[in-house]
């Protein structure tokens, strides 16, 4: 009995070893199926979230694409309205030139007169040209004042109205005339 109670804890002990061996090795199989799981695990999860960046990128290139074709849309139509707005108030004006009876022309220093007295007729007091013109007229017909003949020296007392008619004809060569402020421009609203 004592043979075959060593032989039986032996034979315990081999099978157990066996047994412990083949767990091991089913142990060790599947850790390494495990690691390739997990490889696998974090492979899939790296290309799903390059994927899902690419999606998402996609996606977003698109709406970002869409949108500048709706402000460019919106670009367009508001520049083809103003357009319209614009091009409306040039025909008004276009409009209104033609109402009036005659256009304003610029022209550079020249003037033609068509009639038979100067445009600015009314302005003629103010020239030198009828002062000095007056002045003989006036010395023609009175005389000169003998105070007045007292200023001038005796040698250019008988040249007084040559000197009057010289000051009228060079003071009728001098531009006397202001041009008038144009109105201020008003703009639309």
């Amino acid at each position: 009995m004592k043979k075959s109670l060593v032989r039986r804890p032996l034979q315990y002990l081999i099978r157990a070893e066996k047994h412990i061996a083949a767990r091991v090795h089913l142990s060790n199989m599947i850790e390494r199926l495990l690691d390739n799981h997990d490889d696998q695990l974090d492979y899939t999860y790296k290309h799903a979230r390059e994927e899902g960046f690419k999606v998402a990128r996609k996606n977003y290139e698109d709406e970002l694409e869409k949108q500048k074709l709706e402000l460019g849309k919106a670009h367009n139509q508001h520049l083809l309205e103003q357009a319209k707005k614009h091009q409306k108030r040039v025909d008004e004006l276009k409009v209104e030139i033609a109402k009036k009876p005659q256009p304003i022309m610029a022209t550079l220093g020249e003037t033609v007169h068509t009639g038979l007295i100067v445009q600015n007729w009314h302005t003629a007091w103010k020239w030198i040209s009828t002062w000095a013109f007056g002045l003989i007229a006036y010395v023609s017909v009175a005389g000169i004042p003998p105070e007045v003949l007292a200023l001038v020296p005796e040698a250019s007392q008988s040249k007084v109205t040559a000197a009057l008619a010289l000051l009228g004809f060079v003071g009728r060569f001098i531009n006397q005339s202001r041009s008038k402020p144009l109105p201020p421009v008003q703009e639309e609203t």
